[in-house]
């Protein structure tokens, strides 16, 4: 137990060294003797994303009995190839990059091979004000009211310029220690105190999940900016060929009919004996212990007997996530070709941005539709999604017309198994918001992407899972 315990204390203090070794040390094969004659009789896994799924195997190969109970009609959770649409793009997490030493570890583990995407040319067109113009054209620009630091910029890299003169955290886990709490304030303070003025703003804006700069925390961002400047310079971000659901599948399969689809959890009660989950359908499944690892959007609609901490489920309802809907059109042709512009086109005025982007499977545009810009189209059904981005597309960039394939659609905003796309956070009190997301509630522990300290999206969803498994093995 203590070289496990040392081990965790590691990773949370050196990430570099973590990744130059192997996520599976903190895996099946390395936890001690002791840890495994303490592993409870049965678990219940709420949520067949990446975060229940890693959960799930780590028991299971400590002589768990498990049972994933996931609501969707596949694994996954937040992890969707659109399998069924042309060129299978991605509509959920995808990227792996350098430092995700755990999603690289299962890969490999389940014979999947990673690759680097093909990119097209760089840059972004720009449609500002109903004008479609080109990155040099903006730079002498009636419309450019940016600082003057700033005017050479397009507007959707103003944003990241600014950032790059923050002091950054030092350390992965460092947003949550006493001395980044005095950092923590609005984004859109941060911004003007980095030399952002409303304009340099209201482009920031126009690409975040969140409705409001202001209502999101610098601190937040900041952990964000960690991140990549830490990944910056350690290898290029990879993708899983095939689309990232052949991860969740193959963790899913082996598994075996230990998860059950199509099974949505209403409510959870426990007493001393266990705890006991009610599904929409009227079947209960009963166990010693349970992990939730749904969005913590998707938990507060969870009945729980008895209830939680007060403080806690004001955690959950405290949590912004993102809103986006996408749609996707294979490129039949490259039509930047005929305008002259850049491939991709960035608007002040769209709902979304259209990014040319490519897989194992060939080149398509991506409609990236986020926060209350996109309304109408997280409102819209998925079969009226296509052709409602390819209209705004076409008026916008009218050289798209006739060399886009039929589109596909997915829309985060409205699944009612997700309600959004990524967890985020307000300004203020962050460390003891994040203890209270990991609170064991008797015993029922928690996992999912929001819930983890040093990663992110997907490599934070493992790093929840591993948290909680782990916890009931010591």
């Amino acid at each position: 137990m203590d070289q496990l315990l040392a081990g965790l204390n590691r990773l949370k203090t050196n990430r570099r060294r973590f990744l130059a070794g192997s996520a599976a040390a903190f895996g099946a094969a390395l936890l001690p003797t002791a840890a495994r004659a303490q592993t409870p009789d049965d678990v219940l896994i709420i949520g067949g994303g990446l975060a229940g799924l890693n959960a799930a195997l780590i028991l299971a190969s400590q002589g768990a009995n498990v049972t994933v109970l996931e609501a969707d009609s596949r694994p996954g959770g937040r992890i969707r190839t659109l399998d069924g649409a042309e060129g299978r793009p991605e509509a959920g997490g995808s990227e792996v990059g350098p430092l995700y030493a755990r999603t690289r570890s299962l890969a490999a583990d389940f014979g999947l091979a990673l690759y680097t995407p093909s990119r097209p040319p760089s840059g972004m067109a720009l449609h500002l004000q109903n004008r479609l113009i080109s990155p040099k054209q903006w730079i002498t620009d009636a419309e450019n009211h940016l600082p003057d630091d700033l005017r050479t910029l397009p507007p959707y890299a103003v944003e990241t310029a600014l950032m790059a003169r923050a002091t950054p955290l030092a350390a992965p886990e460092d947003w949550l220690t006493p001395e980044a709490a005095r950092r923590d304030q609005p984004y859109s303070q941060l911004l003007n105190q980095l030399g952002g003025n409303d304009q340099a703003l209201a482009y920031a804006a126009l690409s975040a999940q969140s409705d409001s700069l202001a209502e999101t925390s610098a601190l937040w961002m900041l952990r964000r900016d960690q991140s990549r400047r830490q990944s910056a310079n350690l290898g290029p971000v990879e993708h899983i060929k095939g689309g990232m659901s052949r991860l969740t599948d193959a963790m899913a399969a082996k598994l075996g009919d230990n998860v059950h689809l199509n099974t949505r959890v209403r409510a959870l009660s426990q007493d001393s004996s266990g705890v006991t989950a009610h599904t929409y359908d009227g079947k209960t499944f009963k166990a010693a212990r349970a992990i939730l690892t749904l969005p913590a959007s998707v938990t507060r609609t969870i009945l729980f007997d008895p209830l939680p901490l007060t403080a806690q489920a004001a955690a959950w309802a405290a949590l912004p996530y993102g809103q986006a809907t996408s749609a996707f059109f294979p490129i039949i042709a490259p039509f930047w070709e005929e305008d002259g512009l850049p491939p991709s086109t960035w608007s002040d005025s769209l709902p979304g941005r259209g990014l040319v982007m490519a897989n194992d499977q060939g080149a398509f545009l991506w409609f990236y539709a986020t926060n209350n810009r996109a309304n109408a189209f997280h409102k819209a059904s998925l079969a009226d999604i296509p052709a409602m981005a390819l209209a705004q597309l076409t008026a916008a960039r009218p050289s798209v017309k006739g060399r886009l394939g039929p589109g596909s659609a997915f829309s985060w905003a409205n699944n009612p198994l997700a309600l959004g796309t990524f967890a985020s956070r307000r300004p203020g009190y962050l460390a003891p918001l994040q203890k209270l997301l990991q609170r064991e509630h008797g015993r029922i522990s928690f996992a999912g992407e929001h819930t983890a300290d040093l990663a992110s999206g997907i490599e934070g969803a493992l790093e929840s899972g591993e948290r909680a498994a782990i916890a009931m093995l010591i």
